[in-house]
């Protein structure tokens, strides 16, 4: 049995607050109890007891798509993954939790396809 759960979260195409709760609600197979606001998020991102996977890495990408279209929805979005990842990282957990935000590795590709 795998122990690990993979799960890639394309941020890209998103344009408002609520498509951005139903993906995650949709990605990470929220509870049906799930409200579809941030307070509701908060809770579900914090527990993720639901997931039987001791380890869970959740990939972000294409973040700075979304900076570019609504920048007011890109620093909340940011600002939750942040607060997330800074969560998992010391909460002492049964599960293990990784969040990788995909901006920096573009960033970083992106100086080395240029400079190249």
């Amino acid at each position: 049995m795998n122990n690990t759960l993979v799960v890639d979260i394309n941020l890209g195409s998103l344009g408002t607050s609520s498509s951005f709760l139903k993906i995650m609600s949709e990605k990470l197979y929220f509870p049906d109890y799930f409200g579809f606001n941030y307070d509701a998020l908060d809770e579900c991102m914090q527990d993720l007891s639901w997931l039987p996977e001791e380890k869970i890495i959740i990939n972000f990408r294409f973040i700075e798509r979304v900076k570019r279209k609504n920048e007011s929805l890109y620093k909340i979005i940011y600002g939750c993954l942040v607060m997330y990842q800074e969560y998992w990282q010391k909460t002492q957990y049964k599960k293990k939790v990784i969040l990788n935000f995909w901006i920096k590795l573009y960033k970083l590709m992106m100086k080395v396809i240029f400079e190249w």
